[in-house]
């Protein structure tokens, strides 16, 4: 079972592979920033990387307290997930908007934002154009609506679900010759392997399934799509995952601060590129600036604060 100092790490590393997807996209419009050059590829490989903190951490939920799972993941996703396609719409309210590097954005259509809001995205509708990120928000809702199903099968059909989802999405690549963009619902059943194996691993620490949450990906971003330290982001989540049963004694307020940090990780990556299309379009000469990255942290950390302040009110109200 992971340790105080468990949780600790993998919250440290879900801000880390936040910041990364935030870089990545900030090449969008300062393409030219030394932390662009140094990370600006990792942003697809921490996607996958989220997705195996989230299956182990999910199977531990579910064995933990069964008890009310969904009220629990709809509480602690939705609410925020709701915000940020709010803060999507607001950024074309007045208007698209025209960026240098990729043309004009334009609002979602009301059809889009329903579909988006129902979790349908990749079956019905396309992600939010002004806030693409969401694309893997479908993924794992679905997969949280399996999981109390995945908890009571066998563990070896839930690995070989795991295997079988890898194999799909070769053989579509090697068919089509593109994976990223999957209609009709096949990307929860194609890019679930990585979600699954952190699953798995959960369920049974062996070599097996360890080597299960690293060798798919590295032949993804080493074959498939080459890119640059997607590998690292790879192992040394799995790594963190691995060595999240060791017991180290953590000062609170150090369990507090990563706390936060875990918790800042889901906003920040919801909401950051709708903040950066905005700044991007009203703003100019940012090709080597730091000024995007930074409005988005301090931008989110203060929606995060006065989300979580309403959130206290709202429930000593209902209590």
């Amino acid at each position: 079972m992971p340790t105080s100092f468990g949780w600790a790490s993998l919250s440290v590393t879900r801000f880390f592979l936040a910041s990364c997807v935030i870089i990545t996209h900030s090449g969008i419009i300062s393409p030219n920033t030394k932390v662009f050059e140094l990370l600006g590829q990792t942003g697809y490989p921490a996607v996958f990387a989220f997705f195996l903190i989230s299956g182990f951490s999910i199977a531990h939920s579910i064995k933990q307290n069964p008890h009310r799972f969904y009220f629990r993941r709809f509480r602690r996703i939705y609410p925020e997930y709701c915000l940020a396609i709010l803060l999507s719409l607001a950024t074309t309210f007045f208007g698209p908007l025209t960026l240098p590097n990729i043309g004009i954005i334009y609002s979602p259509s009301l059809f889009e934002t329903i579909g988006n809001l129902l979790m349908l995205q990749g079956f019905f509708v396309n992600p939010l154009a002004t806030d693409g990120p969401v694309w893997s928000l479908s993924i794992e809702w679905w997969l949280y609506m399996l999981a109390p199903f995945l908890a009571r099968i066998s563990f070896f059909a839930v690995f070989t679900l795991s295997l079988a989802s890898f194999l799909g999405l070769v053989i579509f690549y090697q068919c089509m010759g593109y994976i990223q963009v999957l209609p009709l619902g096949l990307n929860i059943f194609f890019l679930s392997f990585a979600w699954l194996a952190g699953f798995t691993f959960f369920q049974k620490r062996t070599i097996l399934t360890f080597m299960n949450m690293i060798i798919p990906s590295l032949i993804l971003f080493n074959y498939y799509i080459d890119l640059k330290y997607g590998s690292l982001i790879i192992i040394f989540t799995a790594l963190i995952i691995g060595i999240s049963n060791i017991n180290i004694n953590i000062n609170k307020y150090i369990l507090s601060t990563t706390k936060t940090l875990g918790d800042l990780s889901y906003p920040l990556y919801l909401m950051h590129v709708p903040l950066l299309f905005y700044v991007g379009a009203n703003m100019k000469n940012l090709s080597n600036s730091y000024i995007p990255i930074l409005v988005i942290y301090l931008s989110v950390i203060t929606l995060f604060i006065i989300y979580k302040g309403l959130s206290k009110v709202f429930y000593i109200f209902i209590k």
